[in-house]
């Protein structure tokens, strides 16, 4: 079987090796995911740190969410460039990644969660892995990557920066291989 789009996401690609099951139940059979309040307070802060004019009051927040999403406006600095989408030609399925910001040779990623990412975590991420193998498929060479985690509590956040090595990018290469061979056994 081909895959259900003409293209492979950071998110299909993580919700197939969570559990090809629901990946298939998603992709294949159309069945609606219902984001959790956590994840909809992520797209607000997304959704205010790429508008800056957005009336936060339309936004249908509690006063503290109403708060932090002020903060997070104020404090956290202004991309050039928001929610950049790159899709290239990756043989036998195009790769798309929706970076939430870029500045120069750098990716922004925003995360928004109860308590704060840690290096460890950055350096791990495969999201960040899957977007610099699409940008170096995109440009021809290593962008710098910076992770801003935020407190979906307090609106305080941190900078990580990380980079990807040759070995992180064939470990992604070998699980979007994976993925194309469990896909053609369906």
């Amino acid at each position: 079987m081909k895959p259900p789009k003409d293209y492979l996401s950071y998110s299909q690609l993580n919700l197939f090796l969570q559990s090809p099951e629901e990946y298939y139940r998603r992709y294949f059979l159309k069945e609606k995911f219902e984001p959790n309040d956590a994840m909809r307070f992520g797209s607000v802060i997304h959704k205010v740190l790429e508008d800056r004019t957005v009336e936060t009051q339309s936004l249908n927040l509690d006063e503290n969410q109403l708060l932090i999403a002020n903060k997070v406006r104020e404090e956290i600095p202004v991309l050039e460039q928001c929610e950049i989408k790159l899709l290239v030609q990756h043989e036998p399925i195009n790769l798309l990644a929706i970076f939430d910001g870029m500045h120069d040779n750098t990716i922004y990623e925003y995360k928004t969660c109860k308590s704060h990412w840690t290096q460890r975590r950055v350096d791990e991420s495969l999201q960040l892995t899957f977007y610099t193998f699409v940008y170096i498929k995109k440009f021809k060479r290593m962008p710098n990557l910076k992770l801003i985690s935020i407190s979906s509590t307090s609106g305080k956040h941190k900078t990580f920066s990380t980079m990807r090595t040759l070995g992180d990018l064939e470990e992604l290469q070998d699980k979007i291989n994976y993925f194309i061979e469990e896909i053609k056994r369906l």
